[in-house]
């Protein structure tokens, strides 16, 4: 009687045991959770496109429309004849794009407002809102492809994007 007394308690302890360490509270799922998400953020925030459109955003914010045009065709997803009607269009393109950043008195500030990394990690979709110096807002969408090891920006040729 006593053996088997002594068993059984064994066998509830361990029973109890197990579901013990098998019960997650739910703060403790809360709190993974959201360790998680927070090394995302920071992970997408050292993210190399970031530093890439930020380059591109300094320029036009200082009214270098021709070097942020060379820097976006630079980094950009083009080949060969794409890039080399680019590069001989660039005074064109220049343009369009002071035309764009200068109709609202130019770029005030600008905010690097999301970052979307595809799940196979070779697109990312950023999310910029633009302040101009005459207080409108405005919302720039633009995407980056993984090329090998390198990060190039989507460009728009012909109406298609690249």
């Amino acid at each position: 009687m006593k053996k088997t007394l002594t068993i059984s308690l064994s066998i509830t302890f361990l029973v109890l045991s197990f579901i013990s360490c098998g019960n997650k509270s739910k703060s403790g799922e809360t709190e993974n959770s959201e360790q998680e998400a927070a090394i995302v953020e920071e992970v997408k925030k050292d993210h190399p496109v970031i530093a890439m459109e930020k380059s591109i955003m300094d320029l036009i914010v200082d009214k270098k429309y021709r070097e942020s045009y060379d820097l976006m065709i630079e980094n950009g997803d083009l080949t060969g004849s794409d890039k080399e009607m680019m590069k001989q269009q660039a005074s064109a393109f220049a343009q369009k794009i002071e035309q764009k950043f200068s109709k609202n008195g130019g770029v005030k500030e600008y905010a690097i407002e999301d970052i979307d990394i595809a799940d196979d990690a070779t697109k990312v979709n950023l999310k910029v809102n633009v302040t101009y110096n005459n207080g409108k807002t405005s919302t720039e969408k633009p995407q980056y492809i993984k090329k090998g090891d390198d990060w190039k920006r989507a460009v728009v040729v012909d109406n298609k994007k690249r």
